[in-house]
């Protein structure tokens, strides 16, 4: 279960605070922000670096494409190297930088984070490695460690400080936010404060992560979630109704299912329907779930429109992803997830865990003690943090203990999902963040209506 599935002032902006990611705008072209000098030059002389101006165009600033040369292995060139690709919105070289940890793929689209809008910011955004091109080649799956990603964004960095000369914060969403604490313990001092959000730090165990069922057991209300379990057990003791549906879904949409197998990958999504509701969906959404005895068609429609089959447990879907999967199985854990409920009707229990999708032939073992290292140094020695969850997320059953952190906090959206943001707190709670987030980036107010 992917975590993805489940990355001058203008003289007006629009913050549009409820966005997952927010551009700045202008409310008149005819006032538009005199753009900041163009660096490119200076961006081609640093080492490693190569760059080009993008086409994008974003209120006061320039957008340029990056890529920056890092050794497969931080301690050993000899192991090769790759380009790491990356976005960057300058907007000038005493403001503000924010550093967006992807997690995963760059976006095509070059937008404003909610962080850099409320700053008004520079941006940074990395393409995490072993992601997209972004990957070594072949790839050494050895080298795939929160350690190894924490020093390429460390060189980056320590290369871009040079024409960079603001204060410095991370951010990042999902596994992004975990990729911005995980740079954070092993280079506390990169920047000058963190806001992740809806980021899991899980207890990584052979059989998952046991905060989760008790958290899908309580969250929603108890007709939701009692739909939701009547659905499972319906949809794989009805398998063999169910499964020509999704045949002939997977042959319209050109996918295959070789690496799981169509039946397995069936079941998984089945698991995984009430997760993904609470994840990414309104409560209201439980009055669709379709009651026992639906058409095969209905029930297969609804399970898609939960799991998106096609983008989570296709092949194409397997390999492209092959990198966080890998990561889960070896350093990052998973959730565990309910199915004692559905014993009697199951094929394939303990299937929906990161060994089902490993690469194959990638090799390595879970390292329970990589999670617990970021636990132990968040509560021992983490310091400016911010950590932003949904109420209603599954993922917040792994949120971040605080322990004894400085100036750190940790906030819930009431209600909220996966999509959480700063926008989404209450006042109060709205206004320790801003007032710690403009302290760290040392500005005197925010951007924001």
């Amino acid at each position: 279960m992917a975590l993805a599935a489940r990355h001058a002032r203008a003289t007006a902006w629009c913050i549009l605070a409820l966005a997952a990611a927010t551009a700045a705008c202008s409310s008149d072209a005819s006032e538009a922000p005199t753009l900041p000098p163009d660096i490119l030059g200076e961006l081609n002389a640093l080492d490693g670096m190569q760059a080009t101006l993008g086409p994008e165009q974003l209120a006061g600033a320039r957008v340029y494409h990056l890529t920056y040369r890092q050794p497969t292995a931080h301690d050993d060139p000899s192991r090769g190297s790759f380009d790491q690709r990356m976005t960057l919105v300058h907007r000038g070289a005493s403001k503000p930088t924010v550093v967006t940890t992807t997690g995963y793929f760059l976006s095509v689209t070059v937008r404003d984070a909610e962080v850099t809008a409320l700053l008004g910011a520079n941006q940074l955004a990395i393409e995490e490695r072993f992601f997209g091109p972004s990957t070594p080649a072949p790839p050494a799956w050895e080298y795939l460690t929160i350690a190894e990603a924490a020093a390429d964004h460390h060189s980056i960095i320590a290369a871009l400080k040079s024409e960079y000369r603001g204060a410095w914060i991370s951010t990042g969403a999902s596994k992004g936010g975990m990729a911005s604490l995980f740079h954070r313990r092993f280079y506390p001092d990169d920047v000058d404060g963190t806001v992740a959000y809806v980021a899991p730090l899980m207890h990584a165990t052979a059989t998952g992560d046991p905060r989760f069922p008790p958290f899908l057991a309580t969250v929603g209300d108890d007709a939701c979630r009692a739909r939701l379990a009547s659905l499972q057990h319906d949809a794989l003791a009805r398998r063999t109704e169910i499964l020509p549906v999704m045949g002939t879904w997977a042959t319209a949409k050109a996918q295959t299912f070789a690496h799981l197998g169509m039946e397995k990958a069936f079941e998984i999504s089945v698991l995984e329907a009430p997760f993904a509701l609470f994840q990414y969906h309104a409560l209201s959404d439980c009055d669709a779930v379709p009651a026992a005895g639906a058409s095969a068609e209905d029930v297969f429609a609804f399970l898609n429109s939960m799991t998106d089959i096609a983008n989570n447990y296709s092949d194409a879907n397997i390999d492209e992803y092959a990198a966080y999967w890998q990561q889960s199985f070896t350093q990052l854990g998973y959730p565990q997830v309910p199915e004692a409920h559905l014993a009697d009707v199951q094929l394939y229990p303990g299937a929906d865990a990161p060994a089902s999708f490993a690469p194959v032939g990638a090799g390595g073992a879970l390292d329970p003690g990589a999670m617990a290292d970021v636990s132990d140094w968040l509560a021992r020695d983490g310091a400016r943090l911010i950590f932003v969850y949904g109420a209603n997320d599954p993922w917040s059953a792994a949120a971040v203990e605080l322990g004894d952190a400085r100036d750190s906090y940790r906030f819930f959206v009431a209600g909220g999902n996966h999509g959480s943001k700063l926008a989404g707190l209450n006042d109060a709670d709205r206004a320790i963040a801003y007032d710690a987030l403009a302290r760290w980036a040392r500005v005197d107010a925010l951007l924001r209506h």
